[in-house]
């Protein structure tokens, strides 16, 4: 069943669309001015964090998913590792970005390292288990 599904995924969806459309969100809602109007809701202290975690393991993620679906095998600890130092890349350039648009947000290092965190903590997850796991 799995190899049918990758089939028609791979009939279906262009090769890294996948990727495109969550680094695109990610870089929308990092960059933009407000991205998700203001409530008053009170925020979670950390939550920021988290948030920083959860899309670069996304990215992580994907980028694998997207890397495994056209090449047709699983990944080799390199290419994983890869992914997860692209991402991270991609987190310290947007940090970088916003100390520097003058959009009143601001470059953090506590943002940066929750996004290594998260890009590191999914692709520690992909090689735990894909270790003893055979090419498909």
């Amino acid at each position: 069943k799995l190899r049918r599904t990758m089939a028609w995924w791979r009939r279906k969806v262009p090769a890294w669309c996948v990727t495109t459309i969550v680094l695109g969100a990610i870089l929308w809602l990092t960059l933009a001015r407000a991205p998700i109007p203001e409530t008053e809701i009170p925020a979670i202290p950390g939550a920021d964090k988290v948030v920083h975690a959860i899309m670069f393991g996304g990215l992580t993620l994907v980028m694998c998913w997207d890397w495994y679906v056209s090449r047709r095998q699983i990944l080799k600890r390199w290419q994983v590792s890869l992914c997860a130092v692209a991402s991270i890349i991609v987190g310290g350039a947007i940090e970088i970005a916003q100390g520097a648009m003058g959009y009143g947000r601001s470059a953090d290092i506590m943002d940066f390292a929750a996004d290594t965190i998260g890009a590191l903590t999914v692709m520690y997850m992909i090689l735990r288990r894909t270790r003893h796991q055979q090419p498909v």
